[in-house]
Formats: structure tokens, C-alpha cells, sequence
């Protein structure tokens, strides 16, 4: 063989050991040109020579299309259903909310727009009947959809006044909010005639002094000199009662006793009850309010508008009502003071007219507005402001 021809065939593979052999052993060598070196053909298992085998390639993780809105949702009883805002990551494109089920999905509605979430009325929740809602959301953006289920807590609100506490309850029909139980009760009544769930008997504008118990004991203002009934002259003798915060009569003490066989007035500094009335109606916490701050000593007006919302105009409807109300009894106002036990439900309010104040009656037959006298005793329910 000429050494010309044997050049023409040894000088392509001269050229190619010279370069494998100058580029070393990290040198990049892909002899089936598929984009894998050799190497890392042969420590995947597969042939360097062949472009059909390859290597088993991992793609890179596509972004996520999700929710980053948080599904837990607080608010107090109480209120409205609380308002909330969806919002989600790595969309392709606008987003589209939709509330899709969930066990109270009916309670609220989304801006398909925006996510913002609302309640879908105006009805107010109560913790003791149902503690939390749900429901289902979707977004839907580029084609991805993405889901989620929303819990909506409630927290319990109570409040104090004195030594007792008290949970909110309310009307949805009337929209007023109410202590769950009469003031000075300690649980809310389990039937209608419960006499552990009674609470106290105020008479008209007196502070919880003890009188209002029960079984408190009686002072007769006839006895101790106060005006015992007939003509107006005689309101002026001994008439020295204070207001709410009742201290004594004649320098007798009458703190945690009831006053008894005093006719309809039993205080010199307030005889058309005016100032009494103001202040079982301050909801403050002031001088001779009796309500947990935030509440106070409802209307007559208020106490009808509740008896309206009833099933039915009786003691049956007034306990079968969001308040729960019973035919707790109420107090005399004569010289024996006797408690007239579980036979209808006198429920005080701050109206009416000189000496005798409004209150709302009910017995197992029929419901109205009533005239107490101010000595009688009868039951308070609180009445937010």
C-alpha cells in the first residue's frame, strides 16, 4: 500500500485519540449523540452507543396551582357569619371562586371575581345551637382547578354582673340579642316551669341587693313609717326610701329584704319612678344599673316584639323561643310577700306609669302586656343595648 493512501485512512483516527487522550478522563464524550455523555450512560445501565437508550430523565416540578387562603375562620356568637377572602398561587391566567358544597354552604356567597366571601343573610349565631359552619370552595384558573374546605369557629361570649355569668342569645326574627338566662339565674331554664332556673324578683327600680331573692325576708313600710296607702298627704310621712341601692327606712336597714304593704310608692326622692327607670335602662355599668355592662332592662315595647315572634301566645310559645322564657312565678306585693309558684311569668320592663311599670304576662293560655306595681317582684331579662 502506498503511504500515501495509508495516511488518508490513519489520520481521522490519529486525530480523534489525540483529542480523547489531550481532553483527559472528565472530557464530555457522547457517542449516540442523545444529549447523555457516555458516562452517565454507563452508570445508568444503558447503551452509549445506541440514541434509543437512554437514560431515564426526571422533568422539572411544574409550580402548583392551590389555595394559600387560610380555611380557619373565628368570630364571636353573637354576630353575622364573619366575612372572608379566598386568594391562591401561581395561576396561568384570571381566577375564578365558586362556593361548591359543604354542609352549610347555603350561609354564604363568593364574588366569583375577587374570592371575597359573605354571609348570605343577616341571622345572628348562636354558640349553644351549632359551634361552627363549613363549606366547600373551587378556584379555576388556566384550565387547573383548585379546592378547598373552609371550618368557620365560634367563640363563646360571655359576660358577668356580680357573682353570676351569662351567654348572649338571640332573636333572628326580632334582631335583638339577649341574656340567655333571667338575671341573677344561674342555668338557663330546661322546661317551662323549672324553679332552679328562676333567678331573681326585682321590684320596679331597686339594685341587686338581696331583696330579690325569693325567699328573702320583708320589711312593712307601715311598721318601719312609710306611707301605707290612701290620700297624698300621707306620702309625706316617713318617706325617707332611697333609690335602687335601698339602705334603710328610718334608720332600719332593708338592705336584702322586700319591701311590703307600701302601697305603689315606696321612695321620697323618685315618686313617678323616672329616675329608676333611667337607670335599670343604662346600659354602662353605672349607679343603679343592674345589667351586665353592654345590656339593660328592656322596654315593653321590645318585650311585645318578642312575644310576636312566638309559635304560639302562651307559656308554651315563650319557652319554645330563642329566650327560652318560663313561667317562673313572681312576688306579692301585701304584708305576706308570698311567691306565687310556676303559675304564670311576669318579665319586668323599664316603661309605664307612675307606680306601676310595665311587664310582659304570660300563662298557659294567653300572652299580653301587664301593669305590676312597683313593690311587686317579678323576673328581669336583659336586653342588649
Amino acid at each position: 500500500m502506498h503511504f500515501k493512501n495509508l495516511t488518508k485512512y490513519l489520520l481521522p483516527f490519529l486525530l480523534i485519540t489525540t483529542l480523547f487522550v489531550g481532553c483527559g478522563s472528565g472530557a464530555f464524550q457522547d457517542s449516540d449523540h442523545d444529549g447523555f455523555s457516555d458516562q452517565e450512560e454507563i452508570d445508568a445501565g444503558t447503551d452509549p452507543q445506541d440514541p434509543e437508550s437512554r437514560p431515564p430523565s426526571t422533568p422539572p416540578t411544574p409550580a402548583v396551582f392551590a389555595f394559600t387562603s387560610s380555611n380557619a375562620v373565628s368570630s364571636n356568637e353573637c354576630e353575622v357569619l364573619p366575612g372572608h377572602t379566598l386568594s391562591t398561587e401561581n395561576a396561568t391566567g384570571a381566577v375564578t371562586y365558586a362556593i361548591t358544597g359543604g354542609a352549610d354552604a347555603a350561609r354564604f356567597t363568593v364574588d366569583a371575581a375577587t374570592g371575597v366571601v359573605s354571609a348570605a343573610d343577616t341571622d345572628k349565631t348562636d354558640f349553644e345551637i351549632k359551634a361552627s359552619y363549613t363549606y366547600n370552595v373551587s378556584a379555576t384558573s388556566g384550565g387547573k382547578t383548585a379546592t378547598q374546605t373552609v371550618t368557620v369557629s365560634l367563640n363563646q361570649v360571655l359576660v358577668t354582673r356580680g357573682a353570676f355569668s351569662y351567654g348572649c342569645v338571640p332573636n333572628n326574627a326580632t334582631g335583638k340579642i339577649w341574656l340567655d338566662k333571667n338575671l341573677g339565674a344561674t342555668i338557663v331554664c330546661p322546661t317551662s316551669n323549672e324553679l332552679t332556673c328562676v333567678g331573681g324578683f326585682y321590684q320596679f327600680g331597686r339594685g341587686t341587693d338581696g331583696h330579690e331573692v325569693r325567699n328573702s325576708p320583708k320589711h312593712n313600710a307601715k311598721v318601719l313609717g312609710g306611707p301605707g296607702g290612701g290620700a297624698p298627704a300621707k306620702r309625706a310621712r316617713g318617706r325617707a326610701f332611697t333609690i335602687n341601692a335601698i339602705n334603710s327606712v328610718n334608720g332600719v336597714s332593708i338592705n336584702g329584704a322586700v319591701i311590703v304593704d307600701a302601697s305603689t310608692w315606696w321612695t321620697k326622692e323618685d315618686d313617678d319612678g323616672m329616675i329608676r327607670a333611667a337607670r335599670w335602662a343604662d346600659s354602662t355599668g353605672g349607679v343603679g344599673s343592674i345589667c351586665p355592662v353592654g345590656y339593660r332592662v328592656p322596654t315593653i315595647t321590645e318585650l311585645s316584639a318578642e312575644a310576636a315572634s312566638w309559635v304560639t301566645s302562651d307559656a308554651a310559645g315563650a319557652f319554645a323561643s330563642p329566650l327560652k322564657l318560663g313561667v317562673t312565678g313572681y312576688r306579692r306585693q301585701n304584708a305576706t310577700a308570698k311567691y306565687i309558684l310556676l303559675t304564670r311569668g311576669y318579665y319586668r320592663a323599664t316603661t309605664g306609669v307612675i307606680h306601676s311599670h310595665d311587664a310582659l304576662r304570660f300563662t298557659a293560655g294567653a300572652v299580653a302586656s301587664s301593669s305590676l306595681s312597683d313593690t311587686q317582684s317579678a323576673n328581669i331579662r336583659c336586653i342588649k343595648n
